[in-house]
């Protein structure tokens, strides 16, 4: 159970503020969560300055001052660490493979998922298809964890990247992942991938 801390309006719709959420806003590249207040479908949640705002299709002012049931849909959190990992193990990869890249952008949306990497040389994505299979084949483990205010993500034996999104426990959870093209311009390289299962 947590507390309605407030309630209200803007240009998105009816809000509510609790003391705590277990709702990933979007940022970082991921999608938000989505589930349950009090069995009132919560249909986006985003940072509004230093709050995060859960939208809602019905005025939840009554809620106020009240203890409440919270309900993440956990397939669509699954689905969304999924990619959010995914992304990561991609960039790992590319990185590896192509030391005068460097990952500096992820889009780990199910419906289009990208990593952009600074640096302009070609990438042979025969080559990170098949070290995406090994390694995720090695059902390396992921883990997050918390240092001061910052968030951190590893993967097996790769460095760690700060990152506040959520993740899957292990790589057999990806399925299978496949880098389908890659787009240059500007001394960028964005390289699309998908999940497969």
């Amino acid at each position: 159970m947590v507390y309605v801390k407030g309630a209200g309006r803007d240009e998105k719709g009816f809000y509510i503020i609790l003391d705590e959420t277990p709702f990933y806003p979007q940022g970082g590249g991921q999608p938000y969560d989505t589930g349950t207040i009090d069995d009132i479908a919560v249909e986006a949640v985003r940072w509004s300055e230093d709050t995060i705002r859960h939208y809602v299709s019905v005025d939840p002012s009554l809620l106020v001052d009240k203890s409440v049931c919270c309900k993440i849909d956990e397939a669509r959190r699954h689905q969304n660490s999924r990619c959010h990992t995914a992304g990561h193990l991609l960039g790992h990869i590319v990185e590896a493979f192509y030391p005068e890249l460097k990952a500096v952008k992820g889009h780990h949306y199910p419906d289009g998922s990208y990593v952009e990497f600074s640096g302009s040389i070609p990438v042979d994505l025969d080559r990170i298809n098949q070290e995406l299979m090994r390694v995720i084949g090695l059902d390396c483990a992921v883990h997050s964890w918390a240092e001061s205010t910052k968030k951190f993500v590893q993967i097996g034996s790769y460095n760690a990247w700060p990152c506040g999104g959520t993740h899957v426990k292990s790589l057999l959870e990806l399925g299978q992942v496949v880098a389908t093209k890659q787009k240059h311009s500007c001394n960028l390289v964005r390289i699309n991938y998908n999940l497969l299962l």
